[in-house]
């Protein structure tokens, strides 16, 4: 038996990256099944997702506002696992697990060892585990990306291979969430300018390098601007992902208390990786820190401004994550590293590792024997929310809503939803209404309200338009007003007031 374990122990060993991935998916799969079904990011994203893999063009027949890599692969796993609110889960999971694998090893190629790295890595899922319940997420998707940049430029190594490499993940990064691109490429075009003064590196090299990094991007982003002309979509695509930022920039910027503290701690780590770079440092293995320091300095500095326009918790979060590895790195680098560099510290370090691992067992057990029970008493399975928890009322509230419309269609009579909770019944229902099932502004392409106050008009007469009782912020007062000032209020049913053209 002791030699089984020992075989296994190596196996492990030697194949750590697959071993930490398999790991952080076991630890967070409890995301997958504990499920409550509600209004908010993750039911958007779902639906777009889940429409996509009903046959729906994204951009042309659904407003939305983000490069499409996220749903696209979204599209291939609903395609393949099943298209369910469990898949998404589990696509939820995939993301997060090789997001954490992949700052494991980001600490490893900072010289820290493996235990430790593994430590530091269990800190970072404490400091982001807010994001976690938020559900797949295309931001997570490019913080992958612009990790996986750092994870390149950390290295010395400098070649042609390396830099086509960085090439695709600044497209890979522009295809996840277009403003995170902008971020990332401010970022890396001030660490070369950074690198050519300290390592005297030629401007004729550094054009050189920009150059085969520009033009990989460029034709990979031609190919896709190829496929968007074929498909009749090109439009579409500028419309919704850059035409209307302004108005959703205008409109979004919401901040809150809850983002103090990350606020704070990213600010702290940059002003620690200044007097860093600043210090004048002899010892070999501080020059070292001073040089990663300096090297993380700007994208430390750009990805706060993820926050922008909408800077809350979860946002906050997102623009600390390089801030939160340069903080542990410097903690362990200068701190733990150089004071306490002894075999009882390692020891220590394992312990907590170990500690850390019974943390998670008992926290995945107790949520699941709590979500277990729910289950019991709200087995209400409606297709595509299928595996979810939904309330009795929530269950009766859908039902009454997708009753009242489909009643109405059978007597000739169109019924429009025009709220943030109109996805939640059209999923139900099988309907696509476009910019009408999530109507944000932002979200509304070059058109903007007016252009969905339109719509609103080219509806036929008899039309039954369901408004929010209470109007979520980003919907639009301008459409709302609209609607209200001119159509007849004729009823309500649950949260919603009717209206009637």
């Amino acid at each position: 038996m002791r030699k089984v374990i020992n075989e296994i122990c190596k196996i492990v060993k030697k194949h750590d990256n697959i071993s930490v991935f398999v790991y952080f998916f076991m630890i967070l799969s409890v995301y997958i099944y504990a499920v409550y079904i509600g209004n908010g990011d993750e039911l958007w994203n779902f639906s777009f997702i889940h429409k996509m893999a009903d046959g729906y063009t994204i951009y042309k027949e659904l407003n939305v506002i983000i490069t499409p890599l996220f749903h696209y692969i979204g599209k291939f796993l609903f395609i393949i696992l099943g298209n369910n609110y469990l898949t998404f889960r589990i696509y939820n999971i995939l993301i997060f697990s090789t997001f954490y694998t992949l700052i494991y090893n980001i600490f490893k190629r900072l010289q820290i060892k493996k235990t430790p790295a593994l430590l530091l890595t269990f800190f970072m899922v404490l400091l982001t585990r807010g994001c976690i319940s938020c559900g797949a997420n295309y931001n997570i998707l490019a913080m992958i990306f612009v990790l996986s940049g750092i994870y390149i430029e950390i290295s010395n190594k400098e070649n042609i291979k390396r830099n086509i490499a960085q090439g695709l993940i600044l497209f890979f990064i522009f295809m996840s969430k277009q403003n995170i691109f902008i971020f990332y490429s401010i970022s890396l075009f001030l660490l070369y300018i950074i690198k050519m003064k300290i390592n005297k590196q030629n401007i004729k090299h550094m054009i050189k390098k920009l150059l085969i990094i520009g033009i990989t991007f460029c034709l990979a982003f031609g190919v896709y601007i190829c496929y968007l002309k074929i498909t009749n979509t090109l439009f579409d695509f500028i419309s919704y992902c850059f035409l209307g930022i302004n108005e959703f920039a205008s409109y979004n910027i919401k901040i809150g208390f809850e983002i103090a503290a990350y606020c704070i701690i990213s600010i702290a780590e940059i002003i620690i990786s200044i007097i860093l770079i600043k210090l004048k440092i002899n010892k070999k293995e501080l020059k070292y820190v001073q040089d990663i320091n300096l090297k993380m300095l700007p994208f430390e500095v750009m990805m706060l401004f993820v926050i922008y326009p909408i800077a809350n918790e979860y946002h906050m979060i997102l623009g600390s994550i390089i801030s939160i590895i340069m903080i542990l790195f410097n903690l362990y680098s200068i701190v733990i590293n150089e004071i306490f560099n002894t075999k009882k510290t390692l020891k220590i370090m394992k312990i907590l590792v170990f500690i850390f691992n019974i943390i998670f067992i008992i926290y995945n057990i107790f949520y699941l024997v709590k979500y277990i029970n729910y289950r019991n008493n709200y087995n209400n399975n409606i297709y595509p929310y299928d595996n979810l928890v939904v309330v009795d009322k929530l269950k009766e509230k859908i039902d009454k809503i997708c009753n009242y419309v489909e009643e109405n269609e059978k007597n000739g009579i169109d019924v429009k939803i025009i709220s943030h909770e109109a996805t939640l019944y059209m999923n139900v229902l099988n309907k696509n209404n476009k910019n009408m099932d999530l109507p944000f502004v932002g979200n509304l392409g070059k058109a903007g309200e007016d252009g969905l106050i339109s719509q609103v008009e080219d509806l036929k007469e008899g039309t039954k338009i369901l408004i929010s009782k209470e109007k979520f912020w980003q919907e639009s007062d301008k459409l709302r007003n609209f609607i209200m000032s001119n159509y007849n209020k004729i009823d309500e049913i649950e949260d919603f007031y009717i209206y009637q053209k």
